[in-house]
């Protein structure tokens, strides 16, 4: 009896073996992409590699130290696939502009209502109809309106500035530049001025700060990090209540 058990323990761990070499395979398909490309890239790394740092660095942050290391163009891997970064102005106009309506561009995939519909991520046919129904708002003399009020928004954020220097007051410039973005989304989108510590400020602030999640939990880390792991735990990238009050102006 003890023989035939030893032999049941060793074709399991056979088998666990082998699933774990097959599984490493499959993870590992890319690692050789860039390099059989020619292109500088990033280190491929088994378990999440530079987005790893996403956890407790700003995702600008890490951009830049890769883009500061490899260059303007160069490759790296999110989820052991290679993704392309691209910081050249020229080639970034031929992407996003001349090339956006092309069948054959690559449609990213995001378990998540509103990334999936944003402009950039979904197919060309149904760009072509946001774009249709988008463009009235970017007209040259709509745009010329909202230099105007951006540059109002601009003025007044730096009156409060000079201000807070003449009396030597210590300003929090995330909160206080963040108080100028807001303002100019809030006077542009709708017709909204959001003066310091009006109730008006203090409710759009509210519903842009929980735009994202409401509470970080694992499942939401690991969700960030893959996105496969985003499907099982059906965790979104919004908070979508919060989402849909910034898309009714704050009453007046």
């Amino acid at each position: 009896m003890s023989f035939f058990s030893f032999l049941v323990f060793y074709d399991w761990l056979f088998l666990a073996i082998t699933i774990a070499v097959l599984l490493y395979l499959r993870a590992s398909r890319h690692r050789n992409y860039w390099r059989n490309q020619n292109v500088v890239h990033e280190k491929f790394s088994l378990f999440f590699g530079s987005q790893i740092k996403h956890l407790y660095k700003p995702l600008h942050v890490v951009d830049d130290e890769l883009y500061r290391k490899h260059g303007r163009l160069f490759g790296s891997f999110e989820d052991g696939k290679p993704v392309l970064y691209v910081a050249e102005p020229e080639l970034l106009k031929s992407i996003l502009v001349k090339d956006a309506a092309l069948t054959q561009r690559k449609v990213v995939e995001f378990d998540d209502p509103i990334l999936s519909n944003l402009m950039v991520n979904v197919p060309p046919q149904q760009w072509k109809k946001l774009r249709t129904a988008t463009s009235p708002a970017f007209t040259s003399g709509k745009l010329r309106k909202m230099q105007a009020i951006i540059d109002s928004c601009a003025h007044f954020t730096s009156e409060r500035l000079k201000k807070a220097a003449t009396a030597s007051e210590d300003v929090d410039m995330k909160g206080f530049y963040g108080h100028f973005t807001l303002d100019a989304v809030a006077s542009c989108s709708f017709g909204v001025k959001l003066s310091p510590n009006s109730p008006e400020e203090g409710s759009f602030i509210r519903s842009a700060k929980n735009v994202f999640f409401a509470e970080v939990t694992p499942a939401v880390m690991l969700s960030t990090l893959v996105q496969k792991a985003g499907q099982a735990f059906r965790k979104r990238v919004f908070n979508e209540k919060r989402s849909l009050s910034t898309r009714t102006p704050p009453s007046t």
